[in-house]
């Protein structure tokens, strides 16, 4: 992502702008996120609207939807998540889920998950059938009022962000050292071994046994990728030097510089 468009690149590595047309986007501010057939992301928030656009990858078709943001949260996307053609997000009423209309001609159908959003609590993620918020800690659960507080080492997880695996299983925080639990309560942190101790966290879920991972061995060294498999615990090396450190913003919506 850029500060002028979005390009989606194929495996064959052919790309194509999928944003063309659209106002000029904030890599800092514009959260993006994807469920394998469709892309979402936000833009610029207007007198009180943001407008959150949704990109099919299968048909080229492209969607938008206005959203009024949560006055308490001026600044932040309302974007979640997207999973299976559903979107959730956080709008000035509270938590909400939109299911994409999955033909031509179709409508947005918009569904109240929790009314409000008290100060201090956040909508995490949402996947598989699961539901991730932070509430003096991270809590996850079948639904937003089903939840069970997630622990690490004995502690609660007190990271703001993070994501859930595709199948709703296992969660993993936006932590400098990577941690990823179960949802019940195993511990399924994989090693990165002690060349990055200093700094280590997931990037994104691969499936829902593998997670790339953004490392880094000191704070003036470069970043590598990493790919880990939680089953066997064990990680390598994909990409030994990712370029100098500077900004670039994670699936979670959090900037690393």
């Amino acid at each position: 992502m850029c500060s002028s468009d979005l390009r989606l690149v194929d495996a064959d590595g052919t790309a194509r702008v999928i944003s063309d047309g659209l106002p000029r986007l904030d890599p800092a501010t514009t959260r993006l996120v994807t469920d394998g057939r469709w892309i979402a992301w936000s833009g610029a928030i207007d007198a009180g609207t943001a407008t959150v656009y949704y990109y099919d990858t299968t048909t080229g078709r492209r969607l938008e939807e206005g959203v009024e943001i949560d006055p308490t949260r001026p600044d932040s996307s309302p974007l979640v998540s997207l999973d299976d053609g559903t979107a959730y997000l956080v709008d000035a009423s509270g938590p909400i889920l939109t299911t994409l209309p999955q033909d031509r001609g179709g409508t947005f159908a918009i569904h109240q998950i929790a009314e409000g959003l008290p100060g201090g609590e956040t909508f995490i993620d949402a996947r598989g059938g699961s539901i991730a918020r932070y509430r003096d800690g991270v809590e996850a659960g079948p639904s937003w009022d089903d939840v069970t507080p997630l622990e690490a080492d004995g502690r609660p997880l007190l990271q703001s962000r993070g994501q859930l695996s595709p199948d709703g299983s296992a969660f993993a925080p936006d932590a400098d050292t990577i941690r990823v639990v179960g949802l019940d309560g195993t511990d399924e942190t994989p090693d990165v071994g002690s060349e990055y101790a200093f700094f280590s966290t997931v990037y994104q879920w691969l499936d829902d046994d593998t997670v790339a991972v953004i490392a880094a061995s000191a704070d003036d060294e470069r970043f590598a990728l990493l790919r880990c498999v939680l089953s066997t615990g064990t990680c390598r090396t994909e990409v030994p030097d990712l370029g100098a450190q500077r900004p670039f913003a994670l699936p979670t919506g959090e900037a690393l510089s």
